[in-house]
């Protein structure tokens, strides 16, 4: 099959699997060749990429499971994309709280649903809080590369509230309502930093008195 190869560019092998082929070549960048199933060609030149990220870019090779290639080319896992989100929550009469922060898809499908209490974020005695609904968010669309660059100077949160930091949980054994952090900082996560102390100190006792 002919192939309208760029002037100066050098082709090198070419890979063929289930859905087509896939040409590799170089001249600064990568100018590749894909071939599909029937037998229409497509011509993309690209910055240069790993002939692995252009093979599992035209599914040449599987694909991990739970894995997508990024941006720029590499494979990563999906649960590890960090995404920019909008949240306007409206409270009616007292305001509204609104934020801007960075997330994965994960993180916010698992806090939809979950209590959220921001406290006095709208005035004393306003103890704002209530169940965070999907509708309270809005993904917006930016770049990987343009969210890592400004997270490595933001932070997680670029503006406002972040309502990942505000969700309550209840500890398995005392019942209390604790914020992320004081849950994730137990090694067991369905218990508070406070009762994983406490059980850390009474494993301390027993062993000590097992020692006698």
């Amino acid at each position: 099959m002919s192939r309208n190869i760029p002037f100066g560019s050098v082709v090198k092998h070419k890979k063929s699997g289930k859905y087509g082929t896939v040409e590799f070549s170089s001249f600064g960048y990568s100018v590749h060749t894909y071939v599909d199933s029937n037998g229409q060609q497509t011509l993309e030149k690209t910055a240069a990429m790993k002939e692995s990220e252009l093979l599992l870019k035209y599914k040449l090779v599987k694909l991990p499971k739970g894995c997508v290639i990024g941006e720029y080319g590499g494979v990563i896992k999906e649960d590890s994309i960090d995404f920019l989100w909008r949240m306007v929550w409206d409270f009616g009469r007292i305001g509204e709280v609104r934020g801007v922060f960075i997330a994965t898809q994960k993180q916010v499908s698992n806090a939809i649903g979950k209590y959220i209490r921001f406290g006095e974020v709208l005035g004393k005695y306003s103890e704002v809080g209530g169940i965070l609904h999907e509708d309270c968010l809005e993904r917006i669309s930016v770049s990987s590369g343009a969210i890592e660059e400004i997270s490595s100077h933001l932070g997680s949160t670029w503006s406002g509230y972040n309502p990942l930091s505000y969700v309550r949980y209840d500890c398995k054994l005392c019942k209390q309502g604790f914020y992320a952090d004081e849950m994730e900082e137990s090694k067991n996560p369905k218990i508070c930093i406070y009762c994983e102390d406490e059980e850390l100190q009474e494993e301390g006792e027993n062993k000590n008195e097992n020692q006698y």
